[in-house]
């Protein structure tokens, strides 16, 4: 629905009428980068362009500490080629470059942080899973739990926060195939998280954020 609104349909946004759980996800507000804007980007295999990176050592094994691993033959053909671990970049330099109009509206995004490893709570991408996400019209609505009150709140989900619970859960059951190159060890979704998604609507005790926060 995005992308018939934006893409196919031309439009400036999305359209929050026909598509209302889309807009207040996704809307954009200010139409720049909602994030770093970078006028330079270079990961281990060169200029970060076209699909994720993927790497493999020299005796042909796959390594997990690329941004993400995904095998590029299977599953995205139009990735960097693989390359060997002693082919990553080095001595880059730039020389006369001047950057224009690079423009950025950074949002905050609040992050559970997990208290075994004080490590804030990612999927395995590095993306947060975002709990108190609230609607870009009204900052007293969330989009991803019942309340902003954590003591009444409950999972209520969205599409990005079902996937990235979705995935975890796979990962923390072994789940994943390893034709994937998906660097699992990275995730910090645990059980509990999920636990406490999945008890949403019910009458269990521990189904408001302020039990898992507890």
């Amino acid at each position: 629905n995005v992308y018939k609104d934006i893409v196919l349909d031309g439009n400036d946004s999305i359209n929050e009428q026909t598509h209302p759980k889309e807009y207040a996800l996704f809307h954009n507000q200010k139409g720049v980068v909602d994030g770093n804007a970078y006028g330079f980007l270079i990961n281990s295999l060169g200029v970060a362009v076209n699909g994720f990176p993927w790497v493999q050592d020299d005796d042909g094994s796959d390594q997990q500490n690329t941004p993400s691993t995904f095998s590029q033959q299977n599953h995205f053909p139009w990735a960097p080629a693989a390359r060997t671990s002693n082919q990553h970049s080095k001595k880059i330099e730039f020389h006369s470059v001047t950057l224009l109009d690079l423009q950025a509206s950074i949002t905050e995004v609040v992050a559970l942080m997990r208290s075994d490893n004080g490590n804030p709570v990612t999927d395995p991408l590095g993306s947060v899973l975002q709990l108190h996400n609230v609607h870009p019209n009204d900052p007293t609505k969330p989009v991803t739990i019942s309340s902003q009150d954590d003591t009444r709140a409950q999972y209520t989900g969205n599409v990005v926060a079902n996937a990235q619970l979705f995935v975890a859960k796979c990962i923390n059951r072994n789940k994943v195939p390893d034709s994937l190159h998906l660097p699992t060890s990275t995730n910090q979704i645990n059980d509990d998280i999920i636990a406490w998604a999945e008890h949403a609507g019910t009458n269990e005790g521990r189904r408001f954020l302020s039990n898992l926060l507890s």
